[in-house]
């Protein structure tokens, strides 16, 4: 069974009854997660329907939910989600996980869609994780919202993103200072209808 139709039968949102994503992620993730058993770390669980569905398309695979709302943690935890209570924006919770042998091959944002949170986030993980491993920012059609959501969430996310594709393509430029400015970790972006994927080089 697809990653689509899972994701359809447990009612998570990823699936193309909503907002289609799981088609990129079965692309991007199968050989990591699905054929290689890797670990995926995905921020904001909510109702947990998500990690189901992980869960079930890739069993060998380690799946790991974590979230700032303790109720969600728990309800994960009760059916035997492996679920951790924490800010993913914050350096203790990632040294806490990492204690625990956490080493993601695969982290997904579906967290609070706020920007300054998804690039406090990306700044944290992204250096932390192996090379090879992908970063996926969902629900990026929430930067558009109106006001108050800007003013709350720090403005839009796009800018920042833009960034990371200047990043990756800007070889051989140089800054105002005359320093040549490096494509540092980043090896790929990828943007479809509201999610980005971020490879690390």
């Amino acid at each position: 069974m697809s990653l689509d139709e899972i994701m359809n039968r447990v009612a998570a949102d990823k699936g193309s009854n909503a907002h289609n994503y799981a088609v990129h992620y079965e692309r991007h993730f199968d050989a990591p997660i699905r054929e290689r058993g890797g670990t995926l770390v995905e921020i904001g669980i909510c109702g947990g329907y998500s990690l189901r569905a992980w869960r079930e398309w890739a069993p060998n695979a380690r799946i790991i939910g974590v979230d700032t709302e303790a109720r969600f943690v728990q309800a994960a935890a009760a059916e035997g989600a492996e679920a951790y209570h924490g800010d993913g924006t914050k350096h203790p919770f990632w040294n806490m996980l990492h204690d625990k042998g956490v080493d993601p091959d695969v982290v997904v944002d579906d967290g609070s869609h706020f920007a300054n949170q998804q690039k406090a986030a990306f700044d944290l993980v992204f250096p932390r994780l192996k090379s090879g491993a992908i970063y996926a920012i969902e629900d990026l059609h929430a930067t558009y919202w109106p006001e108050p959501y800007h003013r709350i969430g720090g403005g839009s996310v796009m800018p920042f993103l833009m960034s990371l594709v200047d990043r990756l393509n800007n070889h051989g430029s140089v800054n105002p200072k005359g320093h040549a400015v490096a494509n540092a970790m980043i090896k790929a972006v990828h943007f479809y209808t509201s999610v980005v994927f971020i490879e690390k080089v």
